[in-house]
């Protein structure tokens, strides 16, 4: 049928699964917990099978091999433009935070891009295991609501530190993320691949 005539049809009904920590089990602030119990409060209401659940992996290795991936990823681009360019890039073309960020992966070798990039597979099927008993992941966005602006700064020339202020910021899953807004704070939905 159409789109049109698909908004009046009641949908399958989904086995949601929420999360009340982060996913390194940490609590969740008090606003973004009521943000995701209202949203799963909301999704049982409307019929869905609701439960709290939360898939297996080691968040804080992900943590570490995605700055590897992401860095080395970053490092490369800047090689790419200076080719483009015609010179070598420098920290007054960028960001100092960027410019650091790509210094530090300069030491990381091919065996630790391959052991992030086995991380990151490890993750993915830990995923996929969840995902044959759940059709959702309902979770926050972020474990705190919004920062303050300028909380984290690519300005600054502290590494470790833009790293540890983004840690409630970046809680990251790779590409398998996409948020949902729910006000005041956003909840995340990761649905089975395919579907």
């Amino acid at each position: 049928g159409t789109f049109l005539q698909g908004i009046g049809q009641r949908g399958k009904r989904l086995r949601i699964a929420f999360q009340r920590v982060d996913h390194f089990g940490n609590a969740l602030h008090p606003d973004t917990r009521a943000a995701v119990e209202d949203a799963a409060s909301l999704l049982s209401d409307l019929g869905h099978r609701v439960v709290e659940a939360r898939p297996s992996f080691d968040a804080e290795a992900l943590k570490w091999d995605m700055f590897t991936i992401v860095g080395c990823n970053w490092l490369q681009a800047l090689q790419h433009r200076g080719r483009i360019i015609g010179r070598e890039p420098g920290p007054q073309d960028m960001e100092p935070i960027s410019w650091l960020w790509a210094e530090r992966c300069r030491s990381r070798s091919g065996q630790d891009m391959a052991r992030a990039i086995g991380t990151l597979h490890a993750t993915a099927r830990a995923l996929g295991r969840f995902f044959l008993d759940h059709d959702i992941l309902l979770t926050p966005t972020c474990a705190t609501p919004p920062l303050p602006a300028r909380h984290v700064d690519m300005t600054s020339d502290d590494l470790d530190d833009y790293r540890l202020r983004g840690e409630s910021v970046r809680q990251l899953i790779g590409d398998l993320e996409r948020g949902a807004p729910v006000f005041p704070s956003s909840v995340l939905e990761l649905e089975r691949p395919g579907s």
